[in-house]
């Protein structure tokens, strides 16, 4: 991994920590493109200039010559023996979800961060921009053994909660030898990887649950280990809400270095790539387009925005212009 820039405002390292997250409260971000027309069956060709879920029950109050007899309150009718109607009143905000991954795929980096780092950022920057907006904030931050919720909010205060609570679970993350239970065979010590629960599934099936129509998801994740049960769960969520996704990737699992022999690791073994091979380079770089086309193709099928950031990238305004003078801008 690259040394730290402090002059760049990326952060960098293996951790976040809450003080840098604050900081980015006031970075502006980019603006995303505009979202594909909704799938939802109930969605007209007119777009309304409200952002909100619908309507929600304001009360009920007496019957008035031109209500309309489809919103009557038959219950309190009954029980009153007045005529009632119910009345509703607009959202105006727009709920926004995020769904964070912290798993033990995302605890990888070859240049100024690890993967965990950087989708936690763009979490903070999300919810920063959220707050910003007056819309209510929530989400789901989720690892291979762990989920932990928060409920929407707009205050700043418990907006702070939330981020302390993506702070623990990035600190949480340790090298994978860390986590393998001590053994007394010499041939087999530091080689047993330990199982793990892919856990996108379930953080994405608790959303389902929580979420609330006309809400905006935001996901971010490597998308390591995204499968067909995970798709129809993205399906079923995006049918009524807006979804955009963040797959957070690291240029080394793009791309093998040109030249050269440099050793990794996951904390258990170690191998050596040898950059001058190039029938490997060109396998390596071919999986990795694939991997990358497909989910290009899934996320299109449900009309969903798919950014692609590097942990070379952000969403910030000044980080995005200090890459491109460089020539190399986020996707």
């Amino acid at each position: 991994m690259k040394p730290l820039d402090h002059s760049s405002p990326l952060i960098c390292g293996a951790y976040l920590t809450l003080q840098q997250m604050v900081l980015l409260k006031s970075q502006p971000i980019r603006r995303r493109p505009e979202q594909h027309p909704s799938r939802s069956v109930l969605a007209g060709q007119n777009r309304s200039k409200l952002f909100g879920r619908g309507l929600e029950f304001e009360e009920s109050r007496v019957y008035q010559p031109g209500d309309d007899i489809g919103t009557i309150d038959w219950r309190v009718t009954a029980r009153s023996q007045i005529t009632h109607t119910k009345v509703f009143r607009e959202e105006k905000d727009r709920p926004v979800f995020i769904v964070l991954d912290q798993s033990q795929s995302m605890f990888f980096g070859s240049r100024y961060c690890f993967k965990s780092v950087k989708a936690a950022e763009t979490a903070v920057l999300l919810s920063w921009d959220t707050h910003k907006n007056s819309d209510r904030c929530s989400g789901v931050i989720f690892s291979d053994a762990e989920l932990s919720e928060f409920k929407p909010t707009r205050n700043r205060r418990r907006l702070l909660q939330w981020l302390k609570q993506i702070e623990s679970a990035n600190q949480q993350l340790k090298p994978a030898r860390d986590n393998v239970a001590p053994t007394s065979n010499t041939e087999t010590a530091g080689t047993q990887i330990p199982a793990t629960h892919h856990n996108l599934g379930t953080a994405l099936a608790h959303t389902r649950q929580l979420i609330k129509t006309g809400s905006t998801l935001y996901l971010i994740s490597d998308f390591n280990q995204f499968d067909e049960n995970d798709f129809q769960l993205l399906h079923g969520i995006a049918r009524h809400n807006q979804v955009e996704v963040f797959m957070i990737y690291d240029p080394l699992e793009a791309e093998l270095p040109a030249t050269g022999q440099y050793w990794v690791s996951n904390g258990l073994k170690r191998s050596m790539l040898d950059g001058s091979n190039k029938k490997l380079r060109a396998r390596y770089q071919q999986q990795f387009e694939a991997r990358r086309e497909q989910l290009r193709q899934q996320f299109f099928k449900l009309k969903i925005v798919l950014h692609e950031i590097s942990t070379e990238e952000s969403l910030m305004i000044c980080a995005v212009d200090s890459r491109n003078a460089t020539g190399t801008g986020a996707s």
